[in-house]
């Protein structure tokens, strides 16, 4: 077998496995988390930058926003990940940990009709290990690690208008950054057997991109009882990427007595100029039934293709649709709790995974007087959880015989996941 062909097969098989996930790794904000993301008719807090800017003009006070993950964990099963000439095949499991604020917001009224709102949110975020390895009959051992983190870091800047009581119309300009950082070691060889042939090899890849994103929306009320709300995110125009990459290979054959080493890198920057992810329609509707709120919201994503200056890094993408369905219940004038159910379907042409789960929680309010009674400040505390069940393919490969040597081929390597996360928001008007 040629362990060098094979482990620049695995580099990049599990390099192509880190960028699974789907557009809503993350409920951003409180609303969010209580509903499972139906929010757009009527998000009034400051995540209104990210889901609708028109909810912005609700404020009338300023507000600070602070949410975040407390605690998520995501349990991925790949069965298998990859299958060699002679049948044997490799499994994977791997945890994706998410520990990390994913809102600060500040939401200020310029004057009665105009409202001014900084936001940074972290919409995509994932940090996990991968171990596997496979063993043949006679002892040969194929195995490989990998680390990655990727996130997204959204600053934004949002203006939001009230046209008379019952229209609200916003826009956010975001300026966006992509990072990520992956590590592949990969090794073949016959262990506590000297003088057989043996391979190993790593890989360390850096990238950072730089782009902007518009979002424009709009909140309606035609009734006391009912909301519409319409906001469409721009495609991300991306105007740099800067991309490093070391890959290191050792390798033995005894029988012939040879060896071999290598090392090589690649660094530099690149100037993109163009669209890399797609558009995005969301529309949602409430409705108030005496204490409680029903909520439907849906959205739809363009179909994309890859710019040529950014092969790795953002797939293909066919028209995929979402659903979230919410509720929202005053149980006191200090307390509202909240559930929803939502999808997160995949864009991707080809090794997909779909999302389906449930968001709740619960929302305490407490007003304080200061200033002698002049000025009034509102707490709120938001305490939420999320469970999401996944399935699809992640991008296996299967090994075969090719003459005297081995080729690869794509397979579809079935998936489950299992996504839980805890939420902890906090915000104060004052």
């Amino acid at each position: 077998m040629r362990p060098i062909g094979l482990s620049m097969l695995l580099v990049s098989l599990v390099t192509r496995t880190a960028l699974a996930g789907n557009d809503d790794v993350v409920l951003l904000g409180s609303q969010a988390v209580l509903t499972g993301g139906a929010v757009t008719a009527v998000v009034s807090d400051g995540t209104a930058a990210w889901y609708n800017p028109a909810g912005v003009a609700h404020s009338s006070r300023s507000r600070l926003d602070l949410s975040g993950s407390v605690y998520g964990l995501n349990l991925y099963k790949v069965t298998p990940l990859f299958v060699l000439p002679d049948g044997s095949s490799a499994d994977a499991k791997f945890a994706d940990w998410i520990l990390v604020p994913s809102v600060l917001s500040f939401t200020r009224e310029l004057d009665e009709d105009l409202v001014f709102s900084f936001g940074i949110f972290i919409p995509r975020t994932n940090d996990f290990e991968l171990h596997t390895a496979v063993t043949r009959e006679l002892g040969q051992t194929f195995g490989a690690t990998l680390a990655t983190v990727l996130n997204e870091y959204d600053y934004t800047l949002t203006l939001a208008v009230r046209s008379g009581p019952k229209l609200r119309l916003g826009a956010t300009l975001a300026g966006v950054y992509l990072s990520r950082r992956d590590f592949v070691q990969v090794a073949a060889g016959t262990p506590g057997v000297p003088g057989e042939a043996f391979y190993t090899g790593s890989s360390y890849t850096t990238e950072s991109d730089y782009g902007a994103r518009l979002t424009l929306g709009l909140q309606w009320e035609p009734t006391p009882d009912w909301a519409l709300g319409v906001s469409v995110q721009g495609p991300m125009f991306t105007g740099w990427s800067s991309v490093a990459r070391t890959v290191a290979q050792g390798a033995a054959d005894p029988g012939a007595t040879s060896s071999a080493f290598t090392l090589d890198g690649q660094q530099g920057n690149v100037a993109v100029w163009d669209l890399t992810t797609p558009a995005r329609l969301r529309a949602g509707v409430s409705y108030q039934l005496g204490a409680t709120q029903l909520l439907l919201d849906a959205d739809v994503s363009m179909p994309f293709s890859v710019p040529e200056e950014l092969p790795d890094t953002f797939s293909d993408r066919d028209w995929v649709g979402n659903a979230r369905v919410g509720v929202l219940h005053a149980v006191s004038p200090a307390l509202t709790a909240g559930a929803g159910l939502f999808t997160d379907l995949s864009g991707k042409k080809q090794f997909k995974t779909q999302f389906a789960g449930v968001a709740f929680g619960i929302q305490l309010n407490t007003d304080h007087t200061v200033d002698e009674k002049t000025r009034d400040l509102t707490f709120s505390t938001t305490l939420g959880g999320r469970y999401a069940f996944g399935w699809g393919d992640l991008p296996g490969v299967e090994i075969v015989r090719d003459g005297n040597g081995f080729a690869q081929r794509p397979i579809g390597a079935p998936v489950t996941v299992h996504e839980l996360a805890f939420n902890l928001g906090a915000g104060v008007n004052f």
